[in-house]
């Protein structure tokens, strides 16, 4: 591969990328680039973010933590992403404690760096610990309503690796209202993305963003023309599949439900939708009753609250007024680690309640662990 094939590629993506196309930006750096020089690679990862194809997403992850020198020298943006991805998709603890050993010396001289490096090393730690005592055998679906119940398991490990693929459905990504959710699982998603039902808008950085019309639903990681185009095809093909994935998910033995964002402040009242919940859920499962774990961030104190054998509600407000959880700056802090481990570790001990795990595994601490 000629190195003047290789810069054309790059700067072909750049463009592409900025004219909202990550499939042609990702198309010509696996053509034409070589993905083992930094710049390429975190083009083509961006790209397949964009994209929100998980299989070649983790696939490359994976490819590119083989690649990496031992110890060489990485540019910040490169490393920033990859510490942070190969969580979120479910990379096993073997290639999270490659790449940290790998980066360390990078990550030493650079602190913005640091900081991530240091809470992958934290989390990785103390997924050990929880391992340790049991490892999760279950199928964590999530049902939105932001994307906290699908990014957080993920990076705890209380998801494998396959289901970052097997379990990626409509509700993983963007903010769904609980209204919508109960129609869209009451009609088998008969007009959950139809055409006639979406709109966009521009967001304050300016990105368009699918939404509905109702505005039910904002769909903030599909960004750009790739997904309005030709009446919003993209999406709703997307959609469609992930619709599909969610109905061959369910008939699963194993199924633990997810949901984030419910203000329903329990135990003072009742979560009323509960019953219309696992009435359409059943459409799905075949089950009247189904394991849920309900998280309420709005709640005033964290608790633990049993409604039934089936029903958790993890009462887990932010830790700071300011918190944002879906932001590195903050979710990387010690107080932004310390309230994932904490209502992960709830959904853990649910698990070992419901049957749902296996005996625990010992683990060394990772080398690149920093206290």
């Amino acid at each position: 591969m000629g190195e003047s094939a290789h810069v054309s590629a790059i700067n072909s993506a750049r463009a592409f990328r900025a004219e909202g196309r990550p499939d042609l930006a990702a198309a010509v750096l696996e053509r034409d680039a070589d993905l083992a020089n930094a710049k390429a690679d975190l083009m083509y990862l961006r790209a397949l973010v964009d994209l929100d194809d998980r299989a070649p997403l983790q696939a490359a992850l994976i490819g590119s933590v083989d690649r990496i020198v031992d110890q060489a020298r990485l540019p910040a943006d490169y490393l920033q992403l990859l510490l942070r991805q190969t969580q979120r998709a479910c990379l096993s603890e073997d290639w999270l404690e490659r790449l940290l050993r790998k980066s360390w010396k990078s990550a030493k001289s650079m602190p913005e760096i640091m900081i991530a490096h240091r809470a992958a090393s934290r989390r990785l730690l103390l997924r050990r610990r929880m391992r340790a005592r049991a490892t999760p055998k279950a199928s964590l679906i999530s049902l939105g309503l932001n994307c906290m119940p699908w990014n957080v398991p993920n990076q705890w490990g209380l998801r494998r690796a396959e289901d970052f693929v097997a379990l990626h459905g409509p509700f993983d990504h963007g903010a769904h209202k609980l209204a919508l959710l109960l129609s869209a699982l009451e009609t088998d998603f008969a007009t959950y993305c139809a055409p006639e039902n979406l709109t966009s808008v521009e967001t304050q950085g300016g990105h368009v963003t699918p939404m509905r019309k109702d505005v039910m639903a904002v769909w903030n990681h599909n960004l750009g023309s790739y997904w309005i185009a030709d009446d919003f095809l993209r999406l709703r093909q997307s959609l469609t599949a992930r619709a599909e994935t969610f109905r061959t998910a369910c008939r699963r033995q194993d199924v633990v439900f997810i949901m984030g964002r419910a203000p329903i402040d329990y135990p003072a009242r009742p979560p009323e939708f509960l019953d219309r919940l696992n009435l359409a859920l059943q459409r799905f499962t075949g089950q009247a009753r189904n394991r849920l774990v309900i998280l309420d961030e709005y709640a005033q104190s964290a608790a633990c609250e049993w409604i039934d054998e089936w029903t958790l509600v993890l009462n887990c407000p932010y830790p700071k007024s300011n918190y944002v959880w879906y932001e590195d700056e903050t979710a990387d802090t010690a107080e932004g680690l310390e309230y994932e481990h904490g209502w992960a570790m709830q959904v853990m001990h649910a698990l070992i309640r419901w049957g749902l795990t296996s005996p625990g595994e010992a683990f060394p601490a990772p080398v690149a662990a920093v206290a």
